[in-house]
């Protein structure tokens, strides 16, 4: 699996783009899909890889290449542009490799094209990198990867640009109140230069002509069109926020799917901690009147909806302890960077 890369790392990477759009250039051959073992990911990120072998390939015209990446990331990584398709003699495919950029020794080739007299280069450019990476299945509910490639059709594709078009990397850091969710995104913030947000401080910095304490959905209303203008800017967002509070009578409360559906969050990360730990954090706030089984059934429902949005939005869902920064930090990285 590849290391984690930092910003600057991204930054120095060849040829590289975000929020790319697939071109469509016929109705069933959109595009061609072909996987690829992580190992070689980092190879076409740095520009020493320009080149793709197979046995066999298609007459297809299609000339956007979609990626997928197997295990452990197992997400669509990136687009290029197929530049030129070789067909030529196993000697002449390991000249090109030499010249343009194969990413695999010759022995690596030979041993691949065992026993073919013929074989296939395909040359690609403009590649671009998906952050966030996007699902398989949210393009196509039946997928498997294949083991030489697949046409994604004109409707694929329209579900693919979709995808690459959602709000990059929103990350959604909950835990029940007094967790230390904050102080996490804080540092996240300044150690890895992303913009991070508490959902109760975009509440209540939107303009309000009504100042009385507002019901939880209209409360989800506001941060939603708060929400709406710091996504104005393409660019990877904490948000800091929670799945359940706790309403006046002291029951703990859902916040409606509906409001993580309109959200849409990539990736989620769930801080969790002790009750006793949480109960004296709020303590020592001056916060007395949520009692530890409070806090335990609160954080238990946290929990619970959590995993449940996860699995309904289709991302990726992690937990940290809190106070582990490193931990923290380190998963952040993995969500941005496409290196999980």
């Amino acid at each position: 699996m590849m290391g984690i890369m930092n910003r600057k790392d991204l930054r120095t990477l060849k040829n590289v783009s975000n929020h790319p759009k697939v071109g469509v250039l016929c109705e069933d051959r959109a595009a061609i899909l072909i996987s690829l073992h992580p190992k070689h990911l980092e190879k076409i990120m740095l520009g020493v890889k320009k080149l793709e072998f197979r046995r066999r390939w298609t007459k297809s015209d299609a000339r956007k290449l979609v990626i997928y990446a197997t295990a452990p990331i197992q997400s669509i990584t990136m687009i290029a542009d197929i530049k030129k398709v070789h067909y030529c003699s196993i000697a002449e495919l390991c000249n090109l490799s030499d010249e343009i950029g194969g990413g695999l020794t010759r022995d690596d080739l030979l041993e691949y094209f065992k026993n073919c007299e013929h074989g296939y280069a395909i040359e690609f450019e403009n590649i671009q990198q998906l952050i966030p990476q996007v699902h398989p299945k949210s393009i196509i509910s039946t997928f498997t990867a294949p083991q030489s490639f697949m046409f994604l059709d004109r409707l694929h594709v329209e579900k693919l640009n979709e995808a690459i078009n959602r709000n990059p990397s929103l990350i959604f850091v909950s835990g029940a109140h007094g967790v230390g969710k904050s102080n996490l995104c804080h540092k996240a913030s300044v150690a890895l230069g992303i913009r991070s947000f508490s959902a109760s401080a975009l509440i209540k910095s939107f303009p309000q002509d009504d100042k009385r304490t507002l019901a939880i959905a209209d409360n989800q209303e506001i941060l939603l069109k708060s929400l709406k203008k710091t996504k104005t800017i393409r660019a990877p967002l904490i948000l800091d926020g929670h799945f359940a509070l706790i309403d006046s009578d002291n029951n703990v409360v859902r916040i409606p799917m509906q409001t993580f559906l309109d959200i849409a969050p990539t990736q989620i990360i769930l801080v969790i901690d002790s009750p006793e730990a949480i109960f004296q954090r709020n303590r020592n706030r001056g916060i007395n009147h949520l009692h530890i089984e409070l806090i335990k059934k609160l954080q238990e429902e946290e929990i619970a909806y959590a995993q449940q949005i996860a699995n309904k939005l289709e991302i990726p869902l992690a937990s940290v302890k809190s106070g582990n920064d490193m931990d923290f930090l380190e998963t952040i990285s993995k969500f941005i960077f496409n290196q999980g």
